[in-house]
């Protein structure tokens, strides 16, 4: 219900939730903070900063490893065959792209930052779930994921 929901959104409210899912895009991750850790690192010497971000660093790509490997396994189909053919679940050791809704690589990788940095920051850590939670809903709005695929 929530997918079909989503779906008549309109194109404004759309735009601006596909800016939002930008931010945690893992593939702009994969380069922001390899570079911000080496900037801390060895040009600022901050290291105990160059520290907490080549945890972020580690993080995002173990979280995303795992989470493509669960994709592959569980080959859910995506919201898009759910709105033209009527077909809603698990198919189970897919390779194809339309079958990797579950679960999602945005939210896992906004998931990683927020818990990497709830490490470090533990008092925060209620706002920084409540941070990647509305994060990862764009994916939702955009019709892209099912709300359980977030979760």
């Amino acid at each position: 219900p929530v997918a079909r929901y989503c779906q008549d959104f309109p194109s404004r409210v759309k735009t601006i939730a596909k800016l939002f899912t930008d931010l945690i895009d893992p593939k702009y991750h994969s380069f922001i903070w390899p570079i911000l850790f080496f900037l801390l690192r060895f040009l600022y010497k901050k290291e105990a900063w160059a520290n907490r971000c080549l945890l972020i660093l580690i993080s995002i790509p173990m979280a995303n490893f795992f989470t493509e490997v669960l994709k592959k396994f569980l080959g859910r189909a995506r919201p898009e065959f759910l709105f033209s053919q009527d077909q809603y679940g698990f198919t189970f050791f897919s390779l194809s792209n339309s079958y990797s809704s579950f679960p999602s690589g945005h939210a896992c990788t906004i998931g990683a930052i927020c818990g990497a940095v709830a490490c470090f920051y533990p008092r925060f850590w209620i706002p920084l779930i409540i941070l990647s939670f509305f994060l990862s809903l764009t994916r939702v709005i955009l019709t892209v994921h099912f709300l359980s695929d977030i979760i």
